[in-house]
């Protein structure tokens, strides 16, 4: 804001431009020698006003006395700007930071002399100076880490030892939260690289990187709780590049990682709780081949996880499917056979009430029958009951269904032997098509 001084001065300024404007006018018509010389000048010296209105005489003073702080005369320079933007900064607090690197550059003088006391003093003005800028100015944070550790150090010099623990722990919170930021971007980076690696079948390449990038998690999320849901991201990518490599005992570890996270994302949010089932439910399929029954009791915590929860059906009916089928995989036919008709149990409820689900029930019945047809300790009676439901539906409600449930509900009971059904699923699959 302009000062009422800096408005009169300008003014008085502009009034004198203007009469010697005029006067050289008068001189110039009446043959003065200098006139047009006069007229000029005042017409300058008009136009400067408009482009000095943000000109500090004492900025460009301590600016001045900055330029000339070498050899012996240096601290006596620094002090004089330091004099000067102390004032303008009571004028401008905006432009505050001139006088926090005046005083900046007096302790490094000072420190360098001995001057302990005056450099405690220099210091402590430097931190306020800079504490005041970091409220607007987050990035001032590193100038304001700097001289609180100069605070410290000049404490520490003079045995005050108990006074500068204070300004050192200060500053370790202060340096913690700008490596938090830089290292996040930094860990973004590395997960967005792992990401285009496996993209690209590079699959050997991503894994120190995705390992990086989980690393730096580990250290951002302690200080900024917010980075969890990227750590967890990070985390769930780690262990789809281990299983890729058949790394299976660090796939653990980071499974066991990922569900840490997923476990405190979800006592925050309910919304995240199909997001921790999931990532039990593949903890428990590395664990499947080395430890079976560690295996399949992770898988029965996940259902479980949603179960108690209760707030996504549709999210559990999918679940049971995916469950049913691995424990239909390694032999538990009568698990599998359970779990199957919970999950279709809900999902006939959500059908029911929304006809959109009418395409995934069709799924989940094909593939209840595929599990109970084909794999050790099948059951021909579920099988058979499960197909006939679902091609009961598919005829009822085809409407309804895509064309893409259709032909893939085809396709499972096909490979289930199944033929004639899957047939007639694949005749309502083409006549979705051309309808």
């Amino acid at each position: 804001m302009t000062s009422v001084r800096a408005i009169l001065t300008r003014g008085m300024v502009q009034a004198v431009a203007t009469l010697a404007v005029l006067t050289g006018l008068a001189g110039w018509i009446a043959g003065a020698r200098y006139g047009h010389a006069l007229v000029t000048l005042g017409l300058a010296v008009y136009i400067a006003t408009f482009f000095t209105r943000r000109t500090s005489f004492r900025r460009s003073w301590g600016t001045l006395e900055l330029m000339q702080a070498t050899g012996d005369d240096a601290l006596e320079h620094v002090e004089g700007a330091v004099r000067s933007f102390r004032k303008l900064a009571a004028k401008r607090p905006g432009e505050a930071h001139h006088l926090a690197n005046a005083l900046d550059k007096q302790w490094q003088l000072l420190n360098e002399r001995d001057k302990h006391e005056e450099a405690v003093a220099a210091a402590r003005e430097a931190v306020e100076t800079w504490r005041s800028l970091v409220v607007d100015h987050p990035g001032c944070r590193s100038n304001l880490s700097r001289a609180l550790n100069h605070l410290a150090l000049s404490l520490g010099r003079l045995d005050r030892d108990s006074e500068s623990i204070q300004y050192n722990e200060e500053a370790i919170v202060v340096q913690r939260a700008l490596v938090v930021a830089e290292e996040n971007i930094l860990a973004q980076h590395l997960a967005n690289q792992a990401i285009g690696l496996r993209r690209c079948d590079r699959w050997e390449e991503a894994l120190p990187v995705a390992t990086a990038a989980c690393e730096l998690y580990r250290r951002v999320v302690p200080l900024k709780p917010d980075m969890l849901e990227d750590a967890a991201q990070a985390a769930e990518r780690l262990v789809t590049t281990l299983g890729h490599l058949d790394r299976r005992e660090e796939a653990v570890l980071a499974a066991h990682e990922w569900i840490g996270y997923e476990r405190a994302l979800a006592e925050a949010d309910p919304a995240r709780v199909p997001e921790l089932a999931e990532a039990v439910r593949v903890l428990g399929g590395i664990m499947l081949l080395a430890h079976q029954d560690d295996g399949l009791s992770y898988w029965r915590e996940s259902l479980e996880i949603l179960r108690r929860d209760g707030g996504h059906p549709a999210t559990y009916a999918a679940l049971c499917s995916t469950v049913g089928r691995g424990f239909a995989s390694v032999g538990e036919h009568d698990e599998a056979l359970a779990v199957y008709r919970t999950g279709l149990t809900v999902r006939r409820e959500l059908a029911a009430a929304e006809q959109g689900q009418f395409g995934d029930l069709l799924t989940e019945l094909a593939e209840a029958a595929f599990s109970m047809r084909v794999y050790p300790g099948h059951s021909e009676p579920a099988a058979a009951q499960f197909t006939a439901e679902a091609t009961a539906l598919a005829r009822e409600h085809a409407s309804s269904i895509s064309r893409a449930a259709l032909a893939e509900a085809a396709n499972l009971l096909g490979r289930a032997e199944f033929a004639d059904e899957a047939r007639e699923l694949e005749e309502l699959s083409d006549r979705r098509a051309s309808s």
